[in-house]
This record gives structure tokens, C-alpha cells and sequence, in this order.
């Protein structure tokens, strides 16, 4: 149910052509069989993973990090009734999916939604599952809750005659969950769906972190959603630092130094996926891409420094506001916002090296590693707020 599943217009054109020479009775079967699998969307093109700094299989790349929002998503799935090995081998899916975020529609317009990119029917029951609910659609929780009321009422029956349920080997069980649940084409023949080069790697990956993890009766949630996106090295799970560090040239760059393609990859491929409106020099731009392709928040406005300082303020639940009156007041991951002077950067500490801070600046700078004048500049305005997420 990914980006891996793409129509292409001709399809789309054959299968009506095709479809109306057919009885009523046949097409309607062959719809609800075709549309429930999603099986007729393919893009060849499309790597929909986190390409990292560390090798894990002979065919790809992944980077995952322990965060408090993977860990969240592993112990609900155990406490629903999965073992650690079923847990991973979901997760593992997941990341081959969404790269667990929860608020990502299908690249180039598909379907797709969320943290398993439910499709066309099921899309459309998630949507309505969450109406009912009364909670956002983007809700980790929610899909989660989704997610196993699916696995138990309308897969169970056949996955328990799978090696989801009978082995105890990762990859078998991983194979098991796409093959039944997510039901992608199998392509290519060396790795389909990117079940070697990713779903696997990541399955592997998240049983090294939580295998330890028991069955939990605390009916606590954890407020971080999503994780990584398949935009290259820049985006890591969860982390608004080591995605900003990531992101931003390595060194400040000089105002007038304005061409997207003078950014880095990583940031040229996280914007085209997650805030492709906004200019490449845009400092609300640039924090929101940080935001959202990072998971910490599906929700946060895409572009407008007077839109986020009015957001985040707006969302205890989610944020502490504080007034910062020095750096000593700052912690890694604070958010700076002035709405009088129209400027937001991330404040990343030590993390940065000599570099505290990153931000770009509109019309002026793409994204790049600040020094300490410029978070200076910022502490010094009388407005200044630092927004930091709430663990």
C-alpha cells in the first residue's frame, strides 16, 4: 500500500476500457479484489526508505534511531496482542511504507495515507474509524488502534496460517505481513517492495532496539508520531536536531547564496516531499520541512513565522513556551520564533559543534549551520519565544 503503487493514466484508461466490456457482476469482483490489495499501483522509480549512514543488508541502507515515538508504536503493538518478533516484522513494513509517519499521503498523489498508506477502501474506513473516534486521521494512536482492528478482525484468520504468526525468523514473518496485509506487487524479482533493501533491515533494526520490551498495562501515549522519510541522510527518526544538523549546509552560508541547488540533497529531497510550496530560503519553510519530515509534527504549519509562533502556543498538549532570556535558558531542539522580526531557527547546542544554531533566511540564505551571533540576534528580540516539544 505504498508509493511503490502508482497508476499509471493508460492504466487507468485500459481498465475502464476493459471494464466495460465485462458483466457487472465480474468487474465488480475483480474491483473489490484489485482495490482492496492495491495492487495497481506501481511506480519503479519511487525508494520510499531512509537511505542512512549505516549498512544493514547487501542491497540497501536504513537509518533508525531509538526514539520515545518508535518505542511508543512497538509497545502498542505488543500489548495488542503481538510478540516482539510480529511487532518488529510490522515496523519493519511500516518503515518500507511511511518511514512511520503518520500524516504522509502517497508521493505523486496516489492514495495512499498514513502509517501503513491505507488505500481506496480502507483508506476510507480509516477515515471513518477516526470521524467516529473523534481524532484526527493523522493520529499515531488512532491508526495504531486501526491498524489492529484490522489485523484481528479481517487478516488474522489467514496470517495465523502464515510465518507471521509460526516463525520465529524476522525476515520470514516480515515477508509474511507484506505478502497478506500490505499486498504490494512483487517487484523487482530480487526485492520486492523493498523487502530486502528495507523492510527487512528496518524489521531487524527495531527488534535489536525493543525485543527486551514486556507486554505494558499503562494507557499512557506518547505525543511524538512519526519518524523518518525516504529523503536521504539529512532526516532521522524522530529528531529535530539531527534532522536540522542534517538538512543544512554543514558551515553558515553567506546572504545571496540562494539556489535551491546550492542546498543539500537532503533538504532539496525533503522539501520536494514535504513542503514543496515554499521557497528554499524560507526560515518557517525550513523548520516546518525539519518538523515534518522528521515526524516530531505532521501537523506543523508549512510555511509563516506568525503561523507558528501562534501554533505552538496553541498546542500545550504538544509544546513548552518559554521566554528564553540567554542561551543558558536553551535546550537542543528549541524552536525560536520572533514574530515581530518574522524569524524562526533551531537551536541544536553542542550538538552543532561551533555551530549552535541553523536556519535560513528569506530571499537571503538557503538552510545552513548558524553561529552563536545569530542565536544572539534572536534572544535579543523582545518577543522571543522558544517553543520545545513535550516528550
Amino acid at each position: 500500500m505504498s508509493g511503490l503503487f502508482k497508476i499509471k493514466l493508460l492504466s487507468i484508461v485500459s481498465l475502464t476500457l476493459i471494464s466495460s466490456l465485462m458483466p457487472l457482476s465480474v468487474f465488480a469482483i475483480d474491483q473489490a479484489f484489485y482495490s482492496s490489495n492495491d495492487i495497481l499501483f506501481y511506480d519503479p522509480t519511487d525508494t520510499n526508505a531512509c537511505a542512512t549512514s549505516g549498512s544493514v543488508s547487501s542491497t540497501g541502507s536504513i537509518s533508525l534511531e531509538k526514539s520515545d515515538a518508535l518505542q511508543h508504536i512497538f509497545q502498542t503493538l505488543i500489548n495488542g496482542g503481538m510478540n516482539t518478533v510480529q511487532a518488529s516484522a510490522v515496523m519493519g513494513n511500516m518503515y518500507g511504507e511511511s518511514s512511520f509517519n503518520a500524516g504522509v499521503n502517497e508521493s505523486g498523489g496516489g492514495p495512499g495515507y498514513g502509517l501503513v498508506q491505507w488505500s481506496f477502501g480502507r483508506r476510507t474506513n480509516l477515515e471513518a474509524y477516526a470521524t467516529a473516534q473523534g481524532k484526527p486521521v493523522s493520529d499515531v494512536d488512532l491508526q495504531l488502534s486501526f491498524l489492529l482492528k484490522e489485523y484481528n478482525e479481517s487478516y488474522k484468520s489467514r496470517l495465523d496460517k502464515s510465518d507471521f504468526a509460526t516463525s520465529s525468523d524476522i525476515a520470514a514473518a516480515t515477508t509474511a505481513w507484506m505478502r497478506i496485509f500490505e499486498a504490494p506487487l512483487m517487484y523487482p524479482d530480487n526485492d520486492p517492495a523493498g523487502l530486502n533493501s528495507k523492510r527487512i533491515p528496518a524489521a531487524e533494526k527495531v527488534y535489536g532496539f525493543y525485543s527486551n520490551l514486556a507486554v505494558s498495562t499503562s494507557t499512557s501515549s506518547s505525543t511524538a508520531s512519526t519518524s523518518c522519510s525516504a529523503v536521504g541522510n539529512g532526516v532521522v527518526a524522530g529528531s529535530i536536531v539531527k534532522t536540522a544538523i542534517g538538512l543544512a549546509q554543514p558551515q553558515p552560508v553567506s546572504n545571496g547564496t540562494t539556489s535551491l541547488t546550492q542546498a543539500t540533497q537532503a533538504f532539496q529531497d525533503a522539501k520536494a516531499k514535504y513542503n514543496p510550496t515554499t521557497d528554499p530560503t524560507d526560515c518557517g519553510g525550513f523548520v516546518a520541512t525539519v518538523m515534518l519530515s522528521s515526524g516530531v509534527d505532521p501537523n506543523y504549519p508549512n510555511v509563516g513565522t506568525s503561523k507558528q509562533y501562534d501554533y505552538v502556543q496553541a498546542h500545550p498538549e504538544k509544546y513548552t513556551v518559554i521566554h528564553p532570556q540567554s542561551a543558558a535558558d536553551l535546550q537542543p531542539g528549541d524552536i525560536l520564533i520572533t514574530a515581530a522580526a518574522g524569524h524562526t531557527m533551531i537551536y541544536v547546542g553542542s550538538d552543532g559543534g561551533q555551530y549552535p544554531a541553523v536556519d535560513a533566511s528569506l530571499y537571503g540564505r538557503i538552510p545552513s549551520m548558524r553561529t552563536v551571533g545569530d542565536a544572539q540576534y534572536m534572544l535579543n528580540k523582545s518577543d522571543i519565544i522558544a517553543a520545545r516539544v513535550i516528550k
